[in-house]
């Protein structure tokens, strides 16, 4: 994929030299949770970002479609997320600056991506001009970047924190009409817990968001690494462990839709064919997780065991629609809404 500079900012040199730095120090950091760069330059007057192409969706479109995450898939979600900025942070200093849901995104193997490393820091001027969205990053932006202070790892933990806010609540850490007073409210640092907005919201979920975006740098997570050994021992809990399964399964049949995309559907009789052999491949690891889980003894191990799996089955899916869709022989029958629902259809029986 390409990212093409606009040509308002081709003219300041300043501000190509930082753009330059920031994306070159990004490319040298691999991580499976970060979008992978690989190249930045310019070619007769036409400045690039060359990264890895990522065939999913942004979180903002998936939050848009069902408002509000499971509490474990959440979870998981910003665990990775937290990995690779503590990854990009003890490698190369670099900090974010701009973590939203616009950019994080799921693949279609049910991986979450951080995009944008490297570019945002020095393009967080951009303003989102959605209607429910019109003032972009003041939503998530944390108390210090309003000042102008050297920021590190622990404001993009505070912007994560308002991600994770949004992911179990349904809408945004702070609302105000303005900016100015949206700033203001992350300045006053006046949170209303999570809980409070979405009373199913686990009490542990809530401490650990409450922590993320806390006012004070020093009442925050210090590190990035230290927010996910918390979110790892929320993931092991058994609670977590009961809807493992079924992040797992609504992932991956939500590839099948996202790989084809929104003009492109495809036959009942492919899909039931399809989902079939699904079932059939992995009927003796969901029964085997099923046991496991009620006796609460899925290691890290274990479950790891199962991600690949099912990745493996998500890539075979996606091999035969990938054939499909270049044949141009499929055919608009079924909705995402469809899709999710077989998927759960599937963890029932």
């Amino acid at each position: 994929a390409l990212k093409i500079l606009q040509q308002e900012y081709t003219k300041d040199r300043e501000y190509i030299d930082g753009l330059f730095r920031e994306a070159r120090a990004a490319a040298k950091i691999n991580h499976p949770n970060i979008v992978q760069a690989y190249a930045v330059g310019e070619d007769e007057g036409v400045f690039y970002f060359a990264m890895e192409l990522i065939r999913g969706e942004t979180l903002k479109s998936i939050l848009k479609r069902e408002g509000v995450l499971e509490f474990s898939r959440a979870a998981k979600i910003i665990r990775d997320i937290a990995s690779a900025l503590d990854t990009a942070w003890n490698e190369q200093k670099l900090v974010h600056q701009d973590i939203k849901p616009d950019n994080i995104m799921m693949a279609a193997n049910g991986d979450a991506k951080l995009a944008d490393l490297g570019l945002a820091k020095t393009g967080n001027s951009e303003v989102d001009d959605d209607s429910d969205e019109v003032l972009g990053t003041p939503q998530y932006i944390s108390p210090e970047q309003l000042t102008g202070v050297p920021t590190d790892v622990r404001s993009d933990i505070y912007s994560l924190g308002a991600t994770f806010f949004q992911f179990v609540t349904g809408r945004f850490p702070y609302v105000a009409p303005t900016a100015e007073e949206l700033a203001r409210m992350h300045d006053a640092g006046n949170l209303e817990p999570p809980k409070s907005v979405n009373p199913k919201v686990p009490e542990e979920l809530n401490r650990i968001i409450m922590k993320m975006m806390a006012r004070r740098l020093e009442d925050r997570y210090q590190s990035a690494g230290e927010l996910v050994q918390d979110l790892d021992k929320f993931l092991t809990a058994p609670e977590a462990k009961k809807s493992y399964k079924k992040v797992l399964i609504t992932a991956t049949v939500l590839a099948v839709f996202v790989l084809c995309g929104a003009g492109v559907w495809f036959f009942r009789d492919d899909l039931s064919g399809i989902l079939k052999s699904a079932k059939k491949d992995t009927a003796e690891v969901v029964v085997n997780e099923k046991k496991n889980v009620a006796e609460e003894k899925v290691s890290e191990p274990e479950k790891e065991k199962i991600r690949e799996e099912y990745q493996a089955k998500v890539a075979e899916i996606e091999n035969f629609l990938e054939k499909k869709c270049m044949n141009g022989d499929l055919l608009i029958t079924m909705g995402a809404g469809d899709v999710v629902n077989i998927g759960e259809h599937l963890l029932t029986k």
